[in-house]
């Protein structure tokens, strides 16, 4: 996955999600559109409009023509938007399906738990060759699927999910241990002070020195001066 995938696609995702992949499909759909508009949108009408053919000088003006091409132009943008954005984004909770055109769009949201099958299914020889398929995901809910059409490399996609559902259930049956968020340094400093109390504790044993209350009394009165020099 690019980066510039996972800053484009952030929008979509919620506050505890984690884009894990984006899923396109498969990209011979929009040069396909993109080579037969330049082509017929493009190319042959401008050849045929510098050599006048069928007069065209006569009935279209330079303005127009140019036009025109302004709008093939944004009609081949319009069409590598739309592919671009009707995609999976994979998520650490679940997968987003997002469908987009220019005047509206769809989000739809599916968790992991949801998932009660994942189906490939290739249309014809040459989707096997361009590695091209459907991929439909079936649902608890009778006559209900998440479908992705000519999805790009769809086996790839469909091992992704079986791992990131793989790895989910095993997290939740063996939950990770509390990680020590002290710094590496207090760790080591307290891991050592631990080890030296307890090799003390083993090693040295201090008997208490008990006195009665007369002796006590009896040597504060009568010490001499001490030197402490």
């Amino acid at each position: 996955m690019n980066q510039f995938d996972t800053l484009y696609f952030q929008k979509y995702l919620g506050k505890d999600d984690e884009l894990l992949f984006v899923c396109h499909r498969h990209p011979i759909l929009v040069i396909d559109k993109i080579m037969l508009w330049c082509f017929f949108g493009g190319v042959l009408p401008i050849f045929f409009y510098l050599q006048n053919t069928f007069s065209f000088y006569d009935f279209v003006s330079t303005g127009w023509f140019e036009l025109y091409l302004v709008w093939v132009y944004f009609f081949i943008i319009y069409h590598v938007f739309d592919w671009y954005n009707d995609v999976w984004v994979i998520t650490n909770h679940g997968i987003i399906d997002i469908t987009w055109n220019i005047f509206s769009g769809s989000t739809n949201y599916l968790a992991y738990d949801s998932v009660h099958g994942i189906e490939v299914k290739s249309n014809s020889f040459f989707d096997s060759i361009l590695k091209k398929g459907d991929i439909y995901i079936h649902l608890p809910t009778e006559n209900t699927e998440f479908f992705l059409p000519d999805a790009s490399d769809p086996q790839s996609i469909v091992e992704y999910i079986h791992a990131v559902i793989q790895e989910i259930e095993e997290r939740n049956h063996h939950p990770e241990e509390p990680v020590d968020d002290r710094a590496p340094f207090e760790l080591l400093l307290d891991t050592l002070t631990e080890m030296v109390k307890e090799h003390l504790e083993k090693k040295v044993h201090v008997e208490p020195i008990m006195a009665e209350k007369e002796d006590i009394d009896h040597a504060l009165r009568y010490a001499s001066t001490v030197d402490l020099r």
